[in-house]
């Protein structure tokens, strides 16, 4: 376990704070979404890690931002939309496609006209970028770090 992260957490339970900052990228994240961005607009988050997707529902129900997919949502949708559920199958095999791809560029180009279709208005991504690599993209930085880039879409 994390001594570090535990200290700090019973540090901040002791003066009882029950939100507590970090340093974690997500955090910060977590942060931006909720004070960048308007409540009710769509995000796609990709992970290019199909091991990854626990953060994905941060955004969810830390950030209170609507997801315009989430692998998780297959469940739900089984016993709630069949209809919906075939869309949904569509959708992963398209990130599915996107995660397999090795060409970052490819990988990002590909991610965009995604986001555009699911009507998101933010993408989120946990692999890196460089400014060359936005060139003709339809999206500005809000928050990049060690772990993540938040985009906004135009």
């Amino acid at each position: 376990p994390d001594v570090r992260a535990m200290g700090s957490a019973i540090s901040c339970l002791a003066r009882a704070r029950l939100v507590c900052e970090t340093d974690r990228p997500v955090d910060d994240l977590i942060t931006t979404l909720r004070t960048q961005t308007r409540p009710g607009q769509g995000v796609l988050f990709f992970n290019a890690d199909p091991a990854a997707t626990s953060q994905t529902l941060s955004v969810r129900y830390s950030a209170l931002r609507p997801l315009v997919y989430s692998t998780r949502d297959s469940g739900i949708l089984g016993y709630a939309n069949r209809l919906a559920l075939l869309d949904w199958h569509a959708i992963t095999i398209q990130v599915e496609a996107l995660q397999a791809m090795t060409d970052v560029q490819a990988r990002l180009d590909g991610l965009v006209p995604l986001a555009e279709r699911l009507k998101a208005s933010y993408l989120v991504i946990d692999f890196p970028v460089t400014p060359d690599m936005l060139e003709g993209l339809p999206v500005k930085i809000l928050l990049q770090n060690d772990g993540f880039t938040l985009f906004g879409l135009n």
